[in-house]
């Protein structure tokens, strides 16, 4: 192809197209090794507990025939029950440079929401047996916090066991910076829970043993 051009101009045209190139790849570069190094990673672990509601909105008969339907019954006389969620959110917060932050704060919080204590309502309208039905289902919510903090060391563990392939993720925007490192925590929590629903329920059925409840139905006359 004719330049129509004449060749001092042509050459300007082409330094000046070169020029942009070079200070576009230049650009580039700066961007790509702002970023090379890798934020340092700080994961920390904690536990969050609603306080559970009283109340005794069930007779005892209602009571039992809930247990029946969640198989949870074996044989025993309720006075009540107790129930709680368990759920997880991690929480990232990056410090300083917001497309290239120099730390990466990673708050995992365990929680157990929307908990319940029922006593029946004949247990409830009863002075004597009121008093110990509330402390053996107090204490069974206690024991429920106790098994999660004992999960919450062990996810701490494998957390920190997998910092190292956990601090090579690196994404330069936020919403990117969401998508792969949450998802590659939540998949260490992940892991590190999965026995924690049937401990729950060991730890549940320890303190609810059928000794326990015959006492208290035994103590006092409903």
């Amino acid at each position: 192809m004719t330049s129509i051009l004449p060749k001092s101009v042509a050459g300007s045209v082409r330094v000046a197209a070169c020029l942009t190139i070079a200070t576009a790849s230049l650009a580039l570069a700066q961007t790509v090794n702002a970023c090379e190094t890798l934020p340092d990673l700080h994961i920390e672990v904690k536990s969050k507990f609603d306080a559970p509601a009283v109340r005794n909105d069930y007779t005892l008969a209602h009571i039992a025939a809930l247990a029946r339907q969640q198989h949870r019954d074996n044989g025993r006389a309720l006075l009540g029950f107790y129930i709680g969620e368990f759920g997880y959110v991690v929480d990232l917060v990056p410090e300083g440079d917001p497309v290239c932050p120099t730390r990466i704060q990673a708050i995992v919080t365990l929680r157990l929401e929307h908990r319940l204590i029922e006593i029946g309502q004949e247990a409830a309208a009863s002075s004597c047996v009121y008093p110990g039905a509330l402390r053996h289902y107090q204490r069974l919510a206690q024991v429920d916090e106790q098994t999660v903090e004992r999960f919450g060391a062990r996810v701490a563990a494998m957390l920190v066991q997998a910092s190292p392939a956990l601090k090579q993720t690196y994404a330069p925007h936020a919403e990117d910076l969401d998508a792969t490192l949450r998802g590659q925590i939540q998949a260490v929590v992940d892991r590190a829970i999965a026995p924690l629903h049937g401990m729950r329920q060991d730890a549940q059925q320890a303190v609810n043993s059928s000794d326990e409840l015959k006492q208290l139905a035994s103590s006092c006359a409903i």
